[in-house]
């Protein structure tokens, strides 16, 4: 049979456990790689192409739900990494070959055993030392993290490592507490969320004014439900970006809206005539239809909120655009 032909049986739905093993004995790669991907594939297949095949079948092998923990076993003393990498993931694997691969020369092999679901805190706590960052970075950012490993790698040496401890949901608050006020600003930053859900109003205060403008942005991120006091801080913060993302929001209060309608950047005011999905204030609209900035005027023509009078205005509006978009709405 023609390898196009094989592949395509052995691709199929319909093919038999006994066929499927015939075909594993094919000499083009491609028809052994869709053998060892089909879900009907027996043991004796598997067990014959992880002893023939290329990196790729041996991989697929190394995932299928039906080859054996002898084969897994075998296939972690591949002498190449990537194939071993695929056991280390498996939750299939023997916990004596996990627990084996915890020393394993290359740092890939190490950072998948982060990953499997079968993973003993025991490895974990191994693995929480490892040399690598990018492991200890994995591990940080594992929910099954026990928090006394937690708590340990928070003050790891490296500000990667830190940042997947704030950004794991299963750290204590306590440690995120002690984050919000780690010397990496990108730490800091995130642990934003987690304090606005916890309302840690005395550390909100603290990084609202942060002297890092990525903390700040960060927060002008997160605080579309928090507090109005924090909202108003950062609708007067020197960064535009920030500015502009709380007039973005749709429950700021009157003062600093109107704190934000003054503001000299027009891609702050642009965004308070943009909602589409909560009515925008008609004031709004009626002080924007006079803006300076020809973008500012077209997105209140934009806006479902807008009323006749303000239309009537903008259809006379010396730019073509805008005077186009509120005629076509007039009409």
């Amino acid at each position: 049979m023609d390898s196009l032909a094989a592949k395509k049986e052995a691709k199929s739905k319909k093919a038999t456990p006994a066929r499927l093993l015939e075909l594993a004995h094919h000499l083009d790669p491609s028809v052994q790689l869709a053998v060892s991907k089909h879900a009907s594939t027996p043991i004796a297949a598997l067990e014959y192409l992880s002893g023939h095949g290329k990196f790729t079948i041996l991989k697929a092998v190394a995932e299928h739900p039906n080859t054996p923990p002898a084969i897994l076993e075998r296939l972690a003393l591949h002498k190449q990494y990537t194939v071993v990498e695929v056991i280390a993931e498996n939750p299939r694997t023997p916990l004596s070959t996990l627990e084996r691969l915890v020393t394993y020369p290359h740092a890939a092999v190490r950072q998948a055993l982060t990953s499997n679901r079968a993973v003993t805190p025991a490895i974990l706590e191994t693995l929480s030392r490892d040399a690598d960052e990018s492991v200890r970075c994995r591990v940080a950012g594992n929910r099954q993290c026990s928090l006394a490993l937690l708590e340990q790698l928070a003050s790891d040496q490296s500000a990667l490592v830190r940042f997947n401890v704030a950004a794991n949901a299963g750290t204590p608050l306590e440690v995120v507490r002690k984050l919000a006020r780690d010397p990496d600003p990108d730490v800091r930053g995130r642990t934003v969320s987690r304090l606005i859900k916890q309302e840690q109003h005395d550390l909100l205060e603290l990084l609202v004014r942060d002297s890092d403008s990525e903390v700040r942005y960060e927060m002008s991120q997160n605080l579309n439900n928090g507090p109005t006091t924090l909202q108003t801080r950062l609708a007067a913060d020197p960064d535009a970006r920030i500015r502009e993302r709380i007039a973005g929001y749709g429950n700021l209060d009157v003062a600093t809206l109107e704190q934000l309608l003054r503001d000299p950047d027009p891609r702050v005011r642009r965004p308070l005539a943009y909602n589409k999905i909560l009515s925008t204030p008609v004031f709004i609209l009626e002080m924007l239809c006079k803006d300076p900035d020809e973008n500012v005027r077209w997105q209140v023509a934009y806006n479902n909120a807008v009323t006749p009078s303000i239309l009537e205005r903008l259809a006379r509006d010396q730019v073509d655009s805008v005077r186009t978009l509120a005629l076509s709405k007039l009409e």
